[in-house]
């Protein structure tokens, strides 16, 4: 499965305001997916639209080829009723929609529909745990453009990721990790979230540990080496993350260098991470 986005940078805002919304109202019953009929599947025509799907969110930043593979990932969805494949498909490009459409509104409008499709993934196959990474996906993406789910969305996001973790912490290249340690790197600490640089640190280090070529995971570790105020080796993972971001053909690797260059012009260095020699040949492309 490929690579679902940057570094999931959202969850450092979606706190910041108090909300009382529902973050998982229950999923439209009257939706393609729901009437979808297991018994009249169709594999190979699920498969074809799947390719063609992949091949247009390679496209990206074009968000008209973004918006195209998730309608082909959904029709696909269809096609074969048994699959939670073409839905995590579907979740990976509404949440990656959800950040950087142009249009507020799109934005808002998408990050509310991946919820819902990440609803459909965890009824397809209730064991899967990419269907609970992705659910934590899009519930944050939705907080974050939806404050108001923000404060139920926080605690759904944390039971998702470590749900993740405990059967499929290598998804979207260790992504559970990853994005767990965003959320305890960004969120408030007790008693007003479950905030923890110290635990943000030791997911961040499981992720490149994991995926020592993949830039956005040391983008992660570099935060939690600044918030646990190691500037040195915070400095090195930056160093490590450009080096990565620069040699990355993934069409989401500009934004992996802006972040680490933004970071650099303030915290300079060379990457000497050992780790960096095993994960010299970028991953997750």
């Amino acid at each position: 499965m490929t690579a679902l986005r940057a570094a999931c940078s959202l969850i450092g805002v979606l706190l910041l305001t108090h909300g009382c919304a529902r973050a998982l109202p229950p999923p439209d019953p009257e939706s393609a997916l729901a009437t979808a009929d297991p018994a009249a599947s169709d594999p190979a025509a699920a498969e074809r639209l799947m390719v063609e799907a992949a091949a247009a969110y390679r496209q990206r930043p074009d968000e008209q080829a973004v918006e195209e593979s998730i309608t082909l990932w959904l029709r696909a969805a269809v096609a074969d009723a048994t699959d939670a494949a073409p839905i995590i498909g579907a979740v990976r490009a509404q949440t990656w929609l959800a950040e950087y459409a142009a249009e507020p509104s799109r934005r808002n409008t998408v990050a509310q529909e991946a919820v819902q499709t990440a609803q459909w993934c965890r009824r397809r196959e209730v064991s899967n745990p990419d269907c609970s990474y992705y659910l934590a996906l899009a519930v944050g993406v939705q907080a974050n453009q939806v404050r108001s789910t923000a404060t139920e969305g926080l605690d759904i996001i944390v039971r998702a990721l470590n749900n993740a973790i405990e059967s499929g912490e290598r998804e979207d290249q260790a992504g559970p990790h990853r994005v767990l340690a965003l959320v305890y790197l960004r969120a408030p600490g007790w008693p007003l979230g479950p905030g923890n640089p110290d635990t943000g640190l030791i997911h961040a280090e499981a992720a490149v540990d994991l995926f020592p070529g993949f830039a956005p995971n040391w983008l992660a570790l570099a935060e939690a080496y600044d918030k646990t105020e190691q500037v040195e080796a915070s400095g090195s993972a930056y160093h490590c993350a450009l080096e990565l971001a620069v040699a990355s053909v993934n069409p989401d690797a500009a934004t992996w260098r802006q972040e680490a260059e933004t970071a650099l012009s303030e915290n300079p260095g060379t990457c000497s991470d050992p780790r960096y020699d095993s994960g010299s040949k970028p991953s997750g492309q």
